[in-house]
């Protein structure tokens, strides 16, 4: 069984882009918790002269990059390199996982220096299996490169996806993560507090911790990682 006994890390937030990879279509579409039918902005990678210029101010803190997909931002292999050339030992990507399906890309981002991974699980569906296999790759690629791993699935409520929360802490319990993490801005109105206990109990019975909104009453106000701006 894996034990988190470790201090709480902290990640400096490293945005590359905008309009961050979301588990919930719906809520992508219409925007977080609104009910307007205005669409999100379209994702736009930021140029490798603004990032290079937010490395010099965040490094050597542990970094994790967010806000756009990383897999998709045409610098990421310089962006990488730019952050273990300014001394930055640990290095996280925010990602729904799908390029890591493609076993070079898989080796080459860990080789690189990227030891952790946020995934965000999507509604089960058929889309879901990229995630999924996403997720087996980049495992199975830092066993062959003798690496360690850390891969958080995070379960993002919403007003669409509370009703199916089960069901997504189930398939990224399936997935063998690490650690199973718990965003919801609303508890009162989207967080299952029955169904929240029962994935507790899955997730000791497999060895996996769970943290984040709502957990405080399993780890007492404990978190694993933090990501601060």
């Amino acid at each position: 069984m894996r034990c988190y006994n470790s201090p709480m890390i902290s990640f400096r937030e490293l945005s590359i882009g905008t309009g961050q990879e979301q588990a919930c279509e719906r809520c992508l579409r219409i925007g977080r918790g609104s009910a307007s039918s205005t669409p999100a902005p379209i994702p736009a990678p930021a140029s490798f002269a603004d990032i290079e210029a937010r490395i010099a101010t965040i490094a050597p803190a542990a970094v994790m990059m967010r806000d756009f997909e990383p897999f998709k931002h045409p610098d990421l292999p310089r962006i990488v390199t730019a952050l273990t050339g300014a001394g930055v030992r640990r290095i996280a990507a925010r990602t729904d996982a799908t390029a890591l399906v493609n076993p070079a890309d898989a080796r080459g981002c860990i080789d690189a220096g990227i030891r952790a991974f946020e995934v965000p699980i999507p509604l089960p569906s058929a889309a879901t299996d990229a995630t999924l296999r996403g997720i087996a790759q980049a495992q199975d690629s830092a066993a062959e490169l003798g690496h360690t791993l850390f891969i958080c699935g995070c379960i993002e409520l919403c007003q669409h996806t509370a009703p199916r929360f089960f069901d997504m802490a189930q398939t990224a319990l399936a997935a063998r993560v690490d650690a199973l993490r718990i965003e919801c801005p609303d508890p009162q109105h989207y967080l299952d507090r029955r169904a929240l206990a029962d994935i507790h109990t899955l997730a000791t019975q497999a060895g996996i911790c769970l943290f984040g909104d709502g957990c405080e009453a399993f780890l007492k106000g404990a978190v694993l990682y933090e990501v601060v701006s």
